[in-house]
């Protein structure tokens, strides 16, 4: 029997429940009655809930995205039926129905609140006692998966699409504490390791001291990281940094989302695209950075030739180098966000996840048809190093072609995939 059963349902094996270790270590004296369990998306419904039910939990928390929301709804209402009297709470980005409680922002504090009142503090226990969520990792994740880390919680930003745009506030960890942490995770074989900072440099002094943690332990380790930076904010100290590291251990991410100064008012994000274009050009040019971009189609007041004018100015740039990827998504209308409250006139979303826009004033059902599946075709090849890219409208013209002789994009084989480019462009 376990008391606390923290559940996970992973996109994919190699992304490790973090929030739930967070939680998990946060219990204190109560860790040692809880345990986290992990499925994917392909686990049936009533399997988890027959590994859940097994442990008999008086507490199951539930850690909810957008694309784990209808099997955690579905998993909250078979354990109704297999633990009668459970107490099912859940945290994370996306709502849900059918719980007992919601979590709202950092979880470590009211869930364990919770669970003292509902289990009780062991005695003789410090009731002080909070473990670091980094111990949560086994030896088998670090060599296996990713290893998720942090500096900082939040996001200063208010873009209307998301959801932090309520909470536009950024808290940072003690910076000795995280450099403490980065030292004995590389010390037991932590090798892939991806920030989770929203905007790792919005503080440009805090990113250079961890920088040159990771500078001064090249010829010690081998490792790669990811992080999340904002394209407009790279001082020259920063760009210094950056330039030092060689070749497969840096990746950073950057969400730019537009390139038209008008959309970017819209949506509250305001960026000045020259300075953007800039620092993109240094980072390929200058650094052994690879970079990973994301645009998303869609937006309020962004037509199809206008987004197709900033794939193009971005890949011109990113194109140049191998490994960059630039990434294409499709706006969503996210419950809780401003764009929920207030969506452009003419807009029409799926009413389910993952809300995705299904029509709009700039945009036909066609073409939103078409670029979900240019995203996807991009994905398989280019980002893949499969093929070099082409301009916006040649690789849209191809999806058109490639939808016309395929059902859809989905589950056709590389070799297929590889064939039909060939066929389209027999002189790339």
């Amino acid at each position: 029997m376990t008391p606390i059963v923290l559940v996970a349902i992973n996109a994919r094996y190699i992304h490790p429940p973090f929030g739930l270790m967070c939680l998990r270590a946060a219990l204190g004296p109560l860790r040692d009655q809880s345990l986290i369990v992990e499925f994917t998306l392909k686990t049936s419904v009533e399997e988890m809930a027959q590994v859940v039910a097994a442990e008999s939990p008086r507490v199951v928390g539930f850690s909810v995205y957008l694309w784990n929301k209808t099997k955690m709804e579905a998993l909250g209402e078979r354990l109704r039926q297999l633990c009668p009297g459970v107490i099912l709470v859940a945290g994370g980005p996306e709502p849900i129905e059918g719980m007992d409680g919601v979590v709202e922002g950092p979880g470590e504090e009211p869930f364990r609140a919770l669970c003292e009142v509902m289990i009780g503090i062991p005695e003789g226990i410090a009731p002080s006692l909070v473990a670091s969520p980094y111990d949560e990792y086994t030896d088998h994740d670090l060599k296996n998966r990713l290893t998720y880390v942090e500096t900082s919680r939040g996001c200063a930003f208010t873009c209307s699409f998301c959801t932090s745009a309520a909470h536009p506030i950024v808290k940072s960890l003690p910076i000795e504490d995280c450099l403490a942490a980065f030292e004995k995770l590389l010390a037991r074989g932590a090798r892939r390791i991806k920030f989770l900072d929203r905007s790792f440099n919005l503080n440009p002094a805090r990113a250079n001291i961890v920088l040159d943690f990771f500078l001064d332990r090249l010829k010690e380790y081998e490792f790669f990281i990811h992080f999340e930076m904002v394209p407009d904010r790279f001082p020259p100290k920063l760009k210094e940094r950056l330039a030092r590291f060689p070749a497969g251990v840096l990746q950073l991410e950057i969400g730019i989302q537009t390139l038209n100064p008008a959309v970017t008012q819209a949506i509250q994000r305001p960026l000045n695209p020259e300075i953007v274009l800039s620092n993109l050009e240094f980072l390929t040019l200058e650094t052994n950075v690879t970079v990973h971009v994301d645009l998303i189609a869609g937006l309020p007041g962004e037509s199809l030739e206008s987004f197709g004018q900033g794939f193009d100015r971005l890949w011109s740039i990113l194109g140049s180098r191998p490994g960059n990827e630039l990434q294409l998504g499709i706006l969503k209308r996210l419950p809780g966000t401003p764009l929920d409250a207030d969506p452009e006139p003419g807009a029409v979303f799926r009413t389910e996840a993952p809300y995705d826009l299904l029509e709009g004033p700039h945009l036909s059902r066609q073409e939103l048809v078409l670029l979900n599946n240019m995203a996807r075709l991009w994905e398989r090849t280019v980002n893949r190093g499969r093929f070099p890219g082409v301009p916006f409208v040649q690789f849209f013209a191809f999806t058109t072609w490639f939808m016309e002789r395929h059902e859809a994009s989905w589950g056709i084989s590389q070799e297929v995939l590889d064939q039909e480019l060939l066929e389209y462009f027999p002189n790339r």
